[in-house]
């Protein structure tokens, strides 16, 4: 996060110091780093997350459930429902001769294959 870019009211006060020592990085090599299971308290130091986490614990574990639980539900990694329909319709599209193959195979395995192939052109018994 690049510090410099914020209003001034935002690089100002309490936003941008340690959640532990309350200390500002006066230096602007010195980063704080986001608690990484909330990402709502900065620290200076691995030092003064673990000296926190005591006080810590309880806001952690509520704001990273919170996230959790509010969190955009996913649909086997598409945002919509209506994305998903799609990819997979797109994808047996793709997949048709495929799929045609598969079908066929295994209803004429499940029949007697002998009457299936009795004739040189089998009619078609299931289209996709």
């Amino acid at each position: 996060m690049d510090v410099d870019n914020l209003p001034a009211f935002m690089r100002d006060g309490a936003l941008f110091e340690c959640g532990h020592c309350a200390r500002c990085p006066s230096n602007p090599a010195m980063h704080l780093k986001h608690c990484k299971a909330c990402q709502s308290v900065m620290y200076c130091s691995k030092d003064c997350q673990k000296a926190a986490w005591p006080t810590h614990r309880d806001a952690c574990n509520f704001v990273r459930d919170w996230k959790r639980e509010n969190e955009p539900q996913k649909f086997g990694g598409y945002d919509t429902p209506v994305q998903l329909a799609s990819a997979v319709s797109d994808w047996m599209q793709k997949q048709q001769q495929a799929l045609h193959v598969l079908v066929r195979t295994t209803v004429l395995m499940s029949c007697n294959i002998e009457e299936a192939f009795a004739s040189p052109d089998p009619p078609d018994i299931l289209v996709i």
